[in-house]
């Protein structure tokens, strides 16, 4: 089951504000806050992929267990 548009587009959303963030992170902050956001810029943008192979090894294991 793939990600709901909805929930996509708030994900997207908070992926450009942590950005802009980082932006002003990177001039004024510690490298350790720098780091934090990337992060989380990152678990946030491969979500979608996560949840896609959740998605087809839950579907694999149904299919072996029928």
């Amino acid at each position: 089951m793939a990600v709901s548009t909805q929930v996509q587009e708030s994900i997207d959303e908070a992926v450009r504000a942590l950005r802009e963030g980082l932006a002003f992170a990177a001039r004024t902050e510690s490298a350790l806050m720098v780091q934090a956001i990337g992060e989380q810029i990152h678990r946030l943008e491969h979500l979608g992929n996560l949840d896609d192979l959740v998605s087809k090894f839950e579907s694999e294991m149904s299919k072996k267990f029928k």
